[in-house]
């Protein structure tokens, strides 16, 4: 008999819990969902397997609370007391369900963690910790809530209680491992480390559970007596009736001396446990003068956390035994009944809120005064230190943001609290319905959207979403007509708020064009483009690396120019070209039949085949079969062979997307062009003729901003998930999955949108200013992005989830081009300056001494340094020391040996000092400012200066 009576109580609670069980896990799937798609790739694991943990232990803290507690709320205690059975056996027969569901739930999430992380786990020492920490907690929480479960008569009570003793004790055990153990404050393996401690605390916890769940049903119950008992003597000793006396002007007061009398032990239990969650804190944070902002944080935490418990409560002594059915049956006002509510829970709430934020005031300012006086330390580079002011800035939001999140708390919870009776459920969701206000208000926030219309009057809709309630919850009335009002309430500002955000979301950006007609620079390639690139396909599928050092498993030599990494592949060194060009004459003979072809097309912004990748090695073959021709003395077809290569990098201009690869094929092949013209047997005619070839070849170049229009479609596609784009677009599944669930937004797809054309639209207005300037004076500014344009966009593509994980490459394409048209206009000039002073040596048999010797005939024009607008600085009989600098190439340094002859820039790192003012020496008239440098310097020397600029060494002529 008694064994079927454990069972039908086993039953009960399976029964009584189970929808609480499922509701905690599809949270819990929910919440791994979105850590999927919004964490950073590199903590996405590490959530994916903490919610399986931490959503378990908070399920089992409420469990516990509910096993004991629950029957005192629901009246059954004293039909337990009269069953055949004892307190030992119902109090281990109830244990069953707990110690069975906590397990399942956690192998549940984590096969849902381990399938959402397509099989990858924690690393070892992660998992660890995880476990110790949560693993253990859940052991922690089971164990403290059913103790406080077995002493008090409210689940919300034991509940509360339970987290905040089990929490303190967690961190009084911790905090002796600070000073010993390497770990430092809040890191979980701190309390991993702590696990001794932990396990002989709540063994003394889980005995003192048995003790007191063997006496359990011995505990005679306390007079039972209605929730608003007290009101009715008073009533009667006044000599007046109910409606009478809470009717007349003393009427409100007594509801709320009534209500709070009923809940002061609540009352008292939230703030016993802010206070157990305080001293938690003291214990393991760092002293206020080390760790002020820690302190800072938490007051806010402790802060969200009592209102969300405070309006938990509102409403709660109303619901036990359905008290609230005396004030009905009295005709009390319902708002009066519901002003008195919240003048109990919500006044003090808010008092206290103002009281921290007053104690929080010093270390806020505190915070603030740091920031600002490291900016005022730096005012002279007020730009590169902008980080530092905007933290002043976001100190500031940070605090609006708790003002606004805790009033937030409050009315969420307390809403609950009307429409739950089941107190654990209703302080389950509202905790639950705050944690993701604070969360809407955090997003709202970092995507940059003001918080007074979107946030700020959330509080406001849900007090009034109770006070339409609170009708129809005196009266009890469930039906679709009572329930209308408060969805009423609550719906049309939603709506509202929602239209907002999605409206601001759009409009904050400005409606432009991207600066081109996509349609007609997506056009399609002609019959003679396709040609060609047919050609280059036939080429590249009878390409072989058979001979090279690549498939001899070498690798290519850093010192030598003549190399490239194309996609991640290293084509070989050129040096060794004998085996390798005989292993590919057929590939060698169709790269150079479409190398001769005028018309070109690399249009493809998805690289679906990757032919750019294969044309560029096919460019370093033809130039390899050069430099084996070269060294066999047949000098006219090795010119062929680099003009072919150099025609090959041309035609990867083409509508391509990767017009720097084209620069890098280009910088190789002059590399090569000028050690020819240095061959002992060349003639000044042949050299000059091949200048000229050179100069129509790249006369009339397609633009470098093809890139930016073929990453306009590639980014318009991903935008707009496009499974072609998708596939093509060369990115990890995560991104992928991130940008599918984003385009379900249609406000974020046309926000994205407008904004990936206005950033087109600038970076190709820079880009054309550049190129105007260029040809206007023949001078190319060294191209850095300007700070205000650069604060303009950042925050805009940052807050635009479908652009973020992009950024980089979007904000530095511009530079990055700039950079390299920089370069190779100075390398062609400079080549072209190299190859007439060569075509002079051949004929005069040395080099000229300075540069206005051989105007007129070997050049009609002198060519201008474009960094500088000045002349080339020529030294024909070198320096003193030898000369290490970073070539224009950017890959590999360039050694210029002493007494060695050689042109000079002022490339990227020099400047011009002040132009517009008389100097006496190049020691005035130049400054250095590298690249990562706050501040240009003055140069120490003339050495200091050539090496800070772009060295083109003229080569030796062979003897």
């Amino acid at each position: 008999m008694n064994g079927s009576i454990l069972l039908r109580i086993l039953w009960k609670e399976v029964r009584a819990q189970r929808a609480f069980w499922i509701a905690m896990l599809v949270l819990a799937v929910l919440a791994q969902a979105a850590a999927l798609v919004f964490a950073y790739e590199g903590d996405r694991l590490l959530f994916l397997y903490s919610i399986a943990m931490v959503v378990p232990a908070l399920y089992a803290l409420g469990c516990g609370a509910i096993l004991f507690a629950a029957e005192h709320e629901s009246e059954m205690y004293e039909f337990q007391r009269i069953l055949p059975v004892t307190s030992g056996r119902l109090f281990f027969s109830k244990l069953v369900l707990p110690v069975l569901a906590v397990p399942a739930m956690i192998g549940v999430l984590w096969l849902v963690a381990a399938l959402l992380a397509r099989g990858h786990f924690l690393p070892g020492r992660d998992q660890v910790h995880l476990w110790g920490l949560w693993g253990f907690a859940a052991i922690e929480a089971l164990a403290w809530s059913v103790g406080f479960s077995l002493v008090t008569k409210r689940t919300i009570n034991a509940a509360i209680l339970g987290v905040a003793a089990g929490s303190f004790a967690v961190h009084l055990a911790a905090a002796g491992h600070i000073g010993s153990s390497v770990y430092r404050y809040w890191e979980a393996g701190l309390y991993t480390s702590a696990l001794p401690a932990r396990a002989a605390i709540v063994a003394v916890v889980a005995v003192a559970d048995v003790w007191l769940g063997l006496r359990w049903l011995r505990v005679q119950p306390a007079e039972t007596r209605h929730a608003m008992g007290p009101c009715i003597p008073v009533a009667h000793e006044a000599g007046a009736s109910g409606p009478a006396l809470l009717r007349q002007n003393g009427g409100f007061g007594r509801l709320v001396w009534q209500h709070w009398r009923q809940s002061r032990r609540l009352m008292g239990t939230v703030w016993l446990a802010m206070l157990l969650f305080a001293l938690a804190a003291m214990v393991i944070l760092p002293a206020p003068g080390r760790g002020y902002d820690g302190f800072f944080l938490m007051n806010w935490l402790f802060s969200l956390i009592a209102a969300a418990l405070m309006g938990t409560c509102t409403f709660i002594p109303d619901q036990q035994g359905l008290g609230f059915r005396f004030l009905a049956e009295r005709g009390v006002s319902p708002g009066r009944v519901w002003l008195s509510r919240q003048m109990v829970w919500g006044l003090p709430t808010l008092v206290v809120t103002l009281m921290i934020a007053a104690l929080s005031l010093p270390i806020s300012s505190q915070l603030f005064g740091d920031r600002l006086a490291a900016v005022l330390r730096h005012r002279h580079d007020i730009v590169s230190n902008f980080s530092r002011a905007a933290m002043t800035i976001v100190d500031l939001g940070t605090v609006f943001r708790m003002v606004v999140c805790v009033p937030a708390a409050y009315a969420a919870a307390q809403l609950c609290s009307m429409v739950f009776r089941s107190s654990v459920l209703a302080g389950f969701c509202g905790l639950l319905l705050a944690a993701l206000l604070v969360v809407w208000t955090n997003v709202l926030a970092e995507l940059g959207i003001p918080l007074l219309w979107s946030v700020l009057p959330i509080p406001i809709v849900l007090l009034l979403a109770t006070w339409a309630r609170a009708p129809g919850w005196l009266m009890e009335r469930r039906t679709v007509k009572a329930w209308v009002p408060t969805v009423s309430v609550l719906a049309v500002p939603a709506v509202a708020i929602l239209a907002g955000v999605a409206a601001y979301r759009v409009y904050s950006v400005g409606l432009t064009d991207p600066g081109f007609s996509p349609e007609r620079y997506a056009r399609p390639a002609t019959a003679a483009e396709r040609a060609t690139l047919d050609l280059y396909r036939q080429a590249a599928a009878r390409f072989s690396f058979e001979g090279s050092e690549q498939a001899r498993g070498g690798s290519p030599n850093e010192e030598d120019p003549s190399w490239i990494v194309v996609g991640q592949t290293a084509v070989p060194r050129l040096a060794e070209t004998q085996s390798w060009v005989e292993a590919n004459p057929e590939a060698i003979s169709i790269a150079l039949e479409a190398s001769r072809r005028n018309e070109a097309d690399f249009f493809d912004p998805l690289d679906t085949d990757r032919i750019d990748q294969s044309v560029a090695i096919l460019s370093q073959l033809v130039r390899a079969s050069g430099t084996l021709l070269e060294s066999k003395g047949k000098l006219e077809e090795a010119l062929e062979r680099y003009l072919a290569a150099l025609r090959i990098s041309i035609h990867l201009r083409h509508r391509s997307g990767q017009p720097v690869l084209a620069d890098s094929l280009e910088f190789s092949v002059y590399d090569h062009l000028t050690r020819w013209a240095a061959h002992p047997r060349q003639t000044a005619g042949t050299i000059l003729a091949a200048a000229r070839q050179i100069e129509g070849l790249t006369k009339d170049l397609p633009e470098p901003s093809t890139a930016i229009k073929s990453g306009y479609l590639l980014l318009l596609g991903l935008v707009s998930a496009e499974p072609e784009a998708i596939a093509g677009g060369r990115i990890t599944p995560q991104q992928a999955f991130r940008i599918s669930v984003w385009n379900k937004l249609p406000w974020e797809r046309q926000r994205a949108i407008r904004l990936l054309n206005v950033l087109t639209a600038e970076n190709l207005r820079r880009w054309q200013e550049a190129a105007r300037a260029a040809e206007k004076s023949g001078r190319i500014a060294f191209p850095r992005r300007e700070p205000n344009v650069h604060y303009i966009f950042d925050p805009a593509i940052r807050t635009t989830p479908l652009l973020d994980w992009c950024y980089p490459t979007v904000d530095q394409m511009i530079d990055e081009l700039l950079r390299s048209f920089a370069r190779i206009e100075t390398k062609r000039r400079a080549v072209r300056l190299i190859l007439a002073l060569e075509a002079y040596r051949a004929e005069h048999g040395r080099l000229p001494d300075s540069l206005d010797a051989f105007k007129g005939r070997y050049l009609e024009q002198l060519p201008v340094d474009p960094m500088s607008g000045e002349s080339f600085r020529y030294f024909p009989e070198g320096v003193a020391v030898r000369l290490a600098t970073r070539s224009p190439e950017m890959w590999f340094n360039e050694a210029v040996d002493p007494g060695m002859p050689f042109i000079w820039s002022m490339g990227g790192d020099v400047q011009l000092a002040s132009p517009r003012r008389t100097v006496n020496s190049n020691l005035e008239k130049y400054q250095i400012c590298f690249y990562f440098m706050e501040q240009p310097r003055p140069p120490t020397s003339e050495i200091d200066i050539w090496q800070a600029g772009w060295l083109f060494p003229i080569p030796e002529r062979q003897e």
